[in-house]
């Protein structure tokens, strides 16, 4: 199964749930985001990638809100990848620039 092959309803709750493994080439990425925007942009450049079923994972990659205060004042976007956030917190409307770049 391709990942064009989910409805965006459907990839939106993959991503909310942690259940969506992408294979790029010889790697397999778990993505999860409760952000709309990532979806969107998901689909618009990975519809003809495979969704993988193993349980193996290469990489882990969460793009979401921080906690706290800056959830609601002047939302910011965080980029983890395997537990880790490499970058400083952009704004919000970032999220699908912060998985593309990342």
């Amino acid at each position: 199964m391709k990942l064009g092959d989910l409805s965006l309803a459907q990839l939106r709750q993959r991503l909310a749930d942690n259940d969506l493994a992408l294979r790029t080439g010889p790697f397999v990425t778990r993505i999860q985001s409760p952000m709309p925007q990532v979806a969107e942009g998901l689909l618009r450049l990975y519809a003809e990638f495979p969704l993988d079923t193993g349980e193996f994972r290469d990489f882990h990659v969460r793009v979401g809100p921080p906690s706290g205060l800056r959830r609601w004042l002047r939302p910011q976007i965080n980029f983890w990848y395997d537990d880790h956030s490499p970058f400083k917190p952009l704004p919000a409307n970032h999220a699908f620039a912060c998985w593309n770049g990342g």
